[in-house]
């Protein structure tokens, strides 16, 4: 299997991953900020329920890649205020939940 590219279920795992752990690949796969440019939407439109953090990191890492290819803008398309605002709103809905319903999602 080629390095620049992530596997499917069927190649090299037998399960599907959830958006928030596959964005982290998928965004350093980025050749150009077109690519980028095309994910920018997905992740600010999508409701990301962990892992802000990583695809953050990711994200700005990528654009670092990728700087000296295209320009890059200082709010970086609003990709990292986007996932800080959802990061605070999964915060506070876990807060609001009692113990006995954290208790039963493990």
């Amino acid at each position: 299997m080629a390095a620049d590219r992530v596997p499917t279920p069927t190649e090299e795992t037998s399960e599907l991953r959830p958006f928030h752990e596959t964005i982290v690949d998928i965004i350093g796969l980025a050749k150009s900020g077109e690519g980028l440019q095309i994910l920018e939407p997905l992740i600010k439109t999508t409701k990301i329920p962990a892992n802000h953090d990583a695809i953050a990191q990711a994200w700005m890492k990528q654009l670092r890649k990728l700087n000296g290819r295209f320009p890059v803008e200082k709010d970086n398309w609003g990709v990292v205020a986007s996932l800080d605002q959802q990061k605070q709103a999964a915060a506070e809905d876990a807060g609001s939940k009692t113990w006995f319903e954290k208790f039963n999602e493990i």
